[in-house]
């Protein structure tokens, strides 16, 4: 018995000693694939296609001067499709250093998100440890510490945030709020000014991470309430940092964005959920269904929490449906909510850990419930990030607890069980994030009813096809992309991206009838959709050429080309193929019309020239003929061989 009180008192100074390293590679080496994962998801919209982010260190001040996706849409109107805008400058900071370093490299992008997660966990280890210091013995506080710590780095609905680069906001704000709670910990015990002053620096980071840092202020008072002797002035003055970080950001935040919360409700069905199609007319829900899908994702939170599978990156209309209070989990939800949040307001006085842990999730799960404001989606993986603690915090209290003395290696093996599930399940799902097609395609399988993820895959198929060389491959790809668009259509019928994608599908099947329908249906939602507009230009100008070359309906073809040459009369192939089709029809002067307006809006191309040459000769007009023919062959010596 002394021998395994002596081995256990070894292992308790080890992990005491070096638990931060211990957790900091518990975090890190599950993530190690990661490294030769893409770009995916919102990366293109914080680091691949971010105009400030690519300009390597000169982009930063922009960065922190305009709201986070201005760099990427570049357009203001498009900054107000979500409801408060974003300013999160830290982390497009890191990747614009990053970018200047390395390049447009994932690799490093996933090397240092591993790296901060890492360094979250080992925060996660010594916040805890100082957290419950006065309340268990030095052995149980390195138990419970190192638990919840292994428990929050394995969870798996962690692998959104960390195998996904741009996930790097969450995972800094909570670094930084974790250190700020630390550090206010450290005043409160010792009076130490350095660490008064680091809490409110340490919190500042983590808002100019993500706003969700600024629930840590409602944290503060709790965890000195639950775990120290309370003292009104002494808390008081341990807040003023936070509250000067706090009243800084926003301050700088609302310089940025305005002064207005911009706390509309958006329009839009993809970036307010709270919308839904009847009789083929977009209406808000009603207030008892709206309540009853937030109490619904409430509810999901906590599943996921326990039971982290299925697991995927969209909630977006319609994954989870229209529903109403007469729903068995929203019922459920509600009563566990009420249950444990009323339990813990009687328990308030008794100081529990396990309502220390409730009352966190509940304060850092409120402002991305929807409950408040909109936040774009019903409920998302990565907004657990932060409330995931106070879960990972009451499992080993709790275990620990009960399986005290002699039984404590019993509450190891089943922290060990959850554990080992939790490392297979993130091992499972991390593959998803390789890319986007990956991830679409895994994702679509959860989310079979989410119009965004349908039209995702449809688009990324559509994109793929686009760039292969082989005429089969292609048909292939767009053969499979068209039933998710159609998908994300019927579930969000003024989709117009979806209308746009669909139109390219059945270009490259060289359906053009129902390329054009696709875009024209696109642009009727939206009349000044420029891409739209061009690509439609392009169908008719495609069809126009098939009805001419391979039906040999020359009148269809001239029609075509004509509502072609509407959208876009500066497109060399619509005037050239005009100016063939009415030469072959015989009708030489508007032809000519054709040709000449191509040399003249494109007088380098010899192509242009040479037409116009060869109608010259074939109306019988030789010396007009030679000159332009002439004028082709400077251009491009070759021109009369390509033109065969």
């Amino acid at each position: 018995m002394g021998k395994k009180v002596q081995k256990r008192s070894k292992m308790m100074q080890f992990l005491n000693k070096w638990g931060i390293a211990f957790v900091f590679l518990v975090a890190f080496l599950p993530y190690l694939s990661s490294l030769s994962f893409d770009y995916t998801l919102d990366d293109s919209i914080t680091i691949s296609e971010n105009v400030y982010t690519k300009q390597g260190i000169k982009g930063i001040p922009d960065l922190f001067k305009y709201d986070t996706f201005h760099g990427f849409f570049q357009d203001k109107d498009k900054l107000k499709l979500v409801s408060g805008g974003r300013y999160r400058p830290l982390t497009p900071a890191l990747f614009a250093i990053e970018y200047q370093l390395f390049g447009l490299n994932p690799f490093w992008g996933h090397l240092f998100n591993i790296i901060w997660y890492g360094l979250c966990c080992s925060a996660i280890f010594l916040f805890i440890r100082r957290l419950l210091k006065d309340r268990f013995s030095v052995e149980t506080v390195i138990l419970i510490s190192v638990g919840a710590s292994l428990l929050f780095a394995l969870h798996p609905v962690h692998s959104e945030a960390v195998a996904n680069i741009k996930g790097r906001d969450e995972i800094l704000a909570m670094f930084f709020s974790v250190l700020s709670g630390y550090s206010m910990l450290r005043w409160y015990d010792k009076r130490n000014i350095r660490w008064f002053g680091l809490s409110g620096l340490f919190l500042f980071a983590g808002l100019l991470s993500k706003e969700n840092a600024i629930t840590w202020f409602a944290i503060f008072p709790l965890m000195i309430y639950i775990f120290r002797k309370w003292d009104w002035k002494k808390v008081l003055v341990g807040m003023s940092p936070a509250l000067i970080a706090i009243v800084g950001f926003l301050v700088l935040r609302f310089s940025v964005l305005g002064h207005s919360l911009n706390l509309e409700v958006p329009g839009e069905m993809l970036n307010n959920p709270f919308i839904k199609v009847e009789d083929g007319q977009y209406v808000f829900f009603n207030l008892m269904e709206k309540s009853a899908s937030i109490i619904y994702a409430l509810g999901k939170y906590l599943t996921l929490l326990i039971f982290p599978h299925p697991l995927t990156h969209d909630y977006y209309p319609r994954h989870i449906p229209v529903i109403s209070w007469n729903n068995i989990i929203v019922i459920g939800s509600f009563l566990i909510y009420s249950c444990l949040s009323i339990l813990s307001f009687f328990h308030l006085k008794k100081r529990s850990i396990w309502v220390f842990g409730w009352l966190y999730f509940l304060v850092t799960i409120s402002i991305v419930s929807n409950i408040f404001f909109t936040v774009g989606t019903h409920m998302s993986e990565r907004f657990l990030f932060m409330p995931s603690l106070g879960f990972c915090l009451i499992v080993p209290t709790l275990l620990f607890d009960y399986f005290r003395d002699k039984r404590i290696n019993t509450a190891w093996i089943i922290l060990g069980l959850l554990v080992i599930g939790y490392v297979v399940k993130t091992q499972f799902r991390l593959p998803a994030w390789k890319n986007n097609y990956s991830l679409f395609s895994t994702d679509v399988m959860v989310s079979v009813n989410s119009a965004k993820v349908n039209n995702a895959l449809g688009g990324e198929l559509s994109s793929m096809a686009g760039r292969s060389k082989d005429i089969e491959e292609r048909k292939r790809l767009s053969g499979q992309a068209i039933p998710h668009l159609d998908k994300a259509i019927e579930i969000h019928p003024h989709y117009k991206n979806a209308w746009l994608i669909r139109g390219n599908a059945y270009l490259y099947l060289e359906d053009y009838q129902s390329s054009i329908s696709s875009y024209e249906n696109a642009l009727r939602i939206d009349p000044a959709y420029t891409l739209a507009n061009d690509n439609l230009a392009v169908a008719y100008r495609l069809a126009g050429k098939n009805a001419g070359e391979k039906e040999n309906d020359l009148v269809t073809a001239i029609d075509l080309l004509k509502k072609a040459y509407t959208l876009r009369n500066d497109d060399y192939e619509t005037l050239r193929l005009l100016g063939v089709a009415y030469s072959f029809s015989g009708y030489l002067a508007n032809a000519e019309k054709y040709f000449r307006e191509a040399t003249e809006k494109f007088p380098e191309l010899a192509s242009a020239w040479y037409h116009l040459g060869t109608l010259y000769y074939q109306s019988g007009d030789d010396i007009k003929g030679k000159e332009y023919l002439d004028k082709a062959i400077e251009l491009d010596p070759d021109v009369l061989e390509k033109n065969k």
